[in-house]
């Protein structure tokens, strides 16, 4: 088995992909060839190499394992959503009741001071639990980014034991770092069969 080494500039996703180069560090061909040239030998060393690119929106789009995870974690933040939610409901009636009592004369200044003081630290509560809510979906998110990019650039490597391409080039749709490709180089198709394959059969020896 070839030995790789990979190089990759990521910018995560959804809204996260910018351009990945996977550089696989098995050795460039070379042919010598000798030429004459008034007397003298030449050698020239002519280098071969192979390049292909994949287009990022593509294979993450319609990558089984970004959708199961996108999935899940949608599913995860409309559970945070709706107990947040909840929680604000309840302390909007209970600022409703307790202006609604004010108004009215129903409790002494003392029990108003306290109900108020018990809104004010409900309160806190609601915005120290949305922030906590946020940051926790945006760390599992950039988790979840994490594992499918990971999953993409291993599963390359193992692509590139059957291809031997020097390089492979991610691009995006608004890319403009690889201004124009040969669509002859474009290998995102067969990528993407052979990556949701690989986890498939994954998923099935777990």
């Amino acid at each position: 088995m070839k030995n790789f080494s990979i190089v990759s500039n990521v910018v995560l996703f959804i809204g996260l992909v910018a351009l990945y180069i996977i550089h696989f560090s098995s050795p460039v061909a070379e042919v010598e060839v000798s030429e004459k040239s008034d007397s003298l030998n030449v050698t020239k060393a002519v280098v071969t190499s192979g390049f292909a690119y994949v287009n990022m929106d593509t294979l993450i789009s319609s990558y089984d394992m970004a959708e199961e995870l996108s999935e899940a974690l949608q599913s995860k933040q409309k559970q945070m959503e709706s107990e947040l939610n909840t929680k604000s409901s309840a302390y909007e009636r209970g600022v409703g009741d307790f202006q609604e009592k004010v108004q009215k004369g129903l409790v002494t200044r003392a029990q108003a001071q306290q109900m108020e003081q018990n809104l004010m630290q409900e309160q806190q509560s609601l915005i120290q639990l949305r922030d906590n809510l946020t940051m926790q979906l945006a760390e599992e998110e950039q988790v979840m980014n994490r594992r499918i990019v990971n999953s993409i650039m291993e599963y390359l490597e193992i692509y590139n034991q059957d291809h031997n391409y020097q390089f492979i080039l991610g691009r995006q749709s608004l890319d403009i770092s690889v201004p124009f490709a040969d669509e002859a180089l474009n290998i995102t198709q067969n990528v993407l069969t052979g990556l949701n394959t690989h986890y498939q059969e994954q998923k099935e020896q777990e």
